[in-house]
């Protein structure tokens, strides 16, 4: 019987609209089956022939259980993202993803003091993990993908590193295609490159035990991010406890805790004081993010001294819930597209932007 549901689900999956249906039968489905429906899609197939707007649409009504919807259509801060996602094919986009290519950006644009010093030296990258002289590394260090999210090994102590591993690791993320998996096109521009920065120390260490480490602790700072709209920061939000318990709190201009604010990880009930030099972290987020629709500009502050830690143009890839929804679409309506839509873009993805935000 199993056969046959799969047969003829693949069968579905070839017919053009499809995908209408696989969302009909995901709304009558109760929550907690709508995932692993989703999981079988892809693992049979047929999610890979969706078009962009069936998978962007079911895949946000199975990640938070909202309706898809595009700016002026009563969406929140994801909207925005979506549209971007869709929409706004600019170089600049390629560029600052690019976790190499965007240390350029960011070296014109505020200094290259705020950049976090590449090991074995500034612009050494591998794309073949045999290539990497572990010998010439410290005892701490941070090794990374250039090209999407989540690929990262922090060493804290060199002598407890299972090489072999890592480098399997590693060309993993050289073989990897991150762009397809949430189609977000832009990075399948990015050329897949393995570089190695060096360990940021935290003065507040958070438990990290053994997340991707070599150590059974480990320090790791808090993580600043700001979303920001065309050099305007529009909130923020602070990660602790990133390779535990990862924790998230949002906050205002002003590094008020905005309390109602609820993500997909829980809040931190820890005291945060506010960073001596939060106001230039604010200042280096509006510069980096001038002239972009949307991005999110994430920074670390060590005892006052602040690095560069990354720009993301499609956070979550626009399905992360931020509750409540009113102050989500609060958000989104600081939002100013007006400067970014002309009468008629067609994109390399091969869609159309008309001068409506939402068609």
């Amino acid at each position: 019987m199993k056969k046959i549901v799969v047969l003829l689900f693949k069968a579905l999956g070839r017919i053009k609209g499809s995908w209408h249906l696989f969302y009909f039968l995901l709304k009558l489905m109760p929550e907690n089956r709508r995932l692993p429906f989703w999981n079988a899609l892809r693992k049979y197939g047929v999610v890979a022939r969706m078009p962009d707007k069936g998978f962007w649409i079911i895949s946000t009504f199975v990640y938070s259980g909202e309706k898809y919807a595009l700016p002026g259509d009563g969406g929140g801060i994801n909207s925005v993202i979506r549209w971007q996602q869709m929409y706004w094919d600019s170089p600049l986009k390629v560029k600052c993803s690019d976790k190499l290519a965007v240390r350029e950006f960011v070296r014109e644009k505020i200094g290259g003091e705020y950049l976090i010093p590449m090991l074995p030296d500034e612009g050494v990258f591998w794309t073949d993990p045999n290539e990497i002289d572990f010998d010439a590394l410290p005892e701490r260090f941070v090794l990374k993908c250039n090209n999407g999210s989540g690929m990262n090994i922090v060493v804290t102590d060199k002598s407890k590193l299972d090489i072999p591993a890592a480098k399997e690791k590693m060309r993993g993320w050289i073989k990897s295609d991150f762009a397809s998996h949430w189609r977000e096109w832009h990075y399948r521009e990015i050329p897949n490159r393995i570089y190695c920065e060096k360990f940021i120390d935290s003065p507040h260490p958070s438990t990290c035990q053994n997340y991707e480490s070599t150590s059974e602790y480990c320090q790791t700072p808090p993580d600043y991010k700001f979303m920001c709209s065309d050099g305007k920061v529009l909130f923020a939000w602070v990660d602790t406890d990133r390779f535990t318990e990862h924790k998230r709190n949002f906050f205002d201009l002003e590094f008020n805790q905005i309390k109602e604010a609820e993500g997909v990880f829980p809040r931190s009930h820890a005291m945060f004081a506010k960073p001596s030099s939060w106001e230039k972290m604010e200042e280096i987020a509006e510069v980096l993010s001038q002239g972009i629709p949307l991005v999110r500009v994430d920074l670390y502050n060590v005892e006052g001294k602040i690095f560069f830690g990354e720009m993301t143009f499609t956070p979550s890839a626009g399905w992360e819930t931020i509750r409540p929804l009113s102050l989500s679409k609060e958000m989104a309506a600081k939002v100013d597209l007006k400067p970014f839509l002309r009468s008629r873009i067609t994109n390399s993805y091969g869609q159309t932007a008309r001068s409506s935000s939402h068609e």
